[in-house]
This record gives structure tokens, sequence and C-alpha cells, in this order.
């Protein structure tokens, strides 16, 4: 699954702020993600050329509830640790 928005490429500042709030992104959710690593699903966020790319990989029935989970976490986001950063 891949979020399209050209913004992240418009200049080097947005493509930074766009990586660190991946960066923030990742590490908050390193807990939730480690028990479904543990059941076999691998959860992947990273910045594309567009956009953001979410990769989930594993089979498992719960796949579908996993990335709604990541999803809704990711647009609920929001990086306080970016404050410190910027």
């Amino acid at each position: 699954m891949s979020v399209t928005a050209p913004i992240i490429a418009a200049d080097p500042r947005s493509t930074m702020l766009s990586s660190m709030f991946l960066w923030c992104l990742n590490d908050a959710l390193t807990e939730e993600t480690y028990n479904a690593e543990l059941a076999g699903l691998k959860c992947e966020l990273e910045l594309g050329t567009f956009g953001t790319n979410l990769k989930v990989t594993g089979y498992d029935e719960k796949q579908p509830l996993f990335v709604e989970h990541l999803v809704k976490r990711m647009t609920d986001f929001k990086p306080g640790l970016l404050k410190v950063c910027y």
C-alpha cells in the first residue's frame, strides 16, 4: 500500500520532515509491531519517491486487521518527538 503525496518531494525540507515523521512513527509502533512479528506478520514503513510505502508481509487471517490498525495509527499519529528534533 502506498500513500501518494507530491508535497513530500517538493523540496529538501519537506523530504526531511517526512523522513523524521516516519522515523518517529516507526519508533512509536515498535512495541505494537513486535507481537505481530512474533505471529509472523512483518511491517515496513518507508519513504518513497512520491509518498509513504506501507508493506505488510506474512500470512495470517489477521493481516487485514493489522493493516487497518497501522493505517489508523498513521492518520492519528501526533509526533511529539518532532518538536525536539526540529
